[in-house]
């Protein structure tokens, strides 16, 4: 079967290419970025601009 898609290259798995931390309690940063997966998309109402 012929591939249609190309799977995006794995040049950066966090943002800016950030270090990724999962263990909060051991994070020793006085800044930290915290990526959200999810969220509720705007109504057309809320895009609308004067």
């Amino acid at each position: 079967m012929t591939k249609l898609t190309t799977a995006p290259r794995d040049v950066f798995q966090t943002f800016v290419n950030f270090p990724l931390v999962e263990d909060i309690d051991a994070l020793k940063a006085d800044v930290a970025i915290i990526g959200m997966p999810y969220g509720s998309p705007y109504t057309i109402d809320e895009l609308i601009n004067d």
